[in-house]
């Protein structure tokens, strides 16, 4: 960087304008924006199969942080704090704890693989974390399996015995786990 004190001060003075400007943001984090984009059409459901996903307000940060137990913490150098640590506290992930998945997280294990769960959403977007892998990427690799299993392109058999319905939470990390550990059918996926 040429001059690092301008820098510095152009990034405060852009940090405090925006948070003048709006507190969505840091209010509701990324996730504000999950049932906004259902409205226009533009949410990934389905590995794009279809735009409909009547759960999606369920995924928003306002539901997120009213329903779990939100924790503010915040990411590296960023002074707008739109970041929670999530204790999921209904439904089945009830006491799991995480990092409230971005709105990238949110669609990836959720409406692009049919799954309708937020907990679960929270659940698998933390292990997609802890195994090393893009969100988004295994997002879309989870939402190709379950169409192609869907249309009968995949078999049980051919991905070791694990069903990959649509919206299967634990299908999905089970593949998951499979696709880190190169086990099996994961060898392959592992491949993207």
């Amino acid at each position: 960087v040429a001059d690092p004190e301008r820098l510095s001060e152009q990034a405060r003075e852009l940090v405090e304008n925006a948070m003048k400007m709006d507190s969505t943001l840091s209010d509701w984090g990324t996730a504000f924006i999950f049932p906004r984009i259902i409205h226009g059409g533009a949410l990934p459901v389905k590995n794009y199969t279809t735009n409909l996903f009547p759960e999606a307000e369920k995924f928003g940060g306002e539901w997120l942080r009213t329903h779990f137990k939100a924790t503010p913490t915040t990411c590296w150098a960023c002074r707008i704090a739109h970041c929670r640590e999530t204790e999921v506290t209904e439904g089945p992930y009830t006491g799991f704890v995480g990092d409230e998945p971005e709105y990238e997280g949110l669609a990836a294990m959720a409406s692009v693989i049919g799954q309708t769960d937020p907990g679960a959403a929270v659940m698998l977007g933390n292990m997609v974390d802890w195994l090393g892998f893009d969100i988004n990427e295994s997002g879309y690799l989870i939402g190709w399996i379950m169409e192609c299993y869907e249309k009968g392109y995949l078999k049980k058999e051919d991905l070791d015995g694990i069903e990959m319905k649509w919206g299967d939470a634990e299908a999905t990390l089970a593949m998951l786990k499979k696709i880190a550990a190169r086990d099996g059918c994961g060898d392959l996926f592992a491949e993207g």
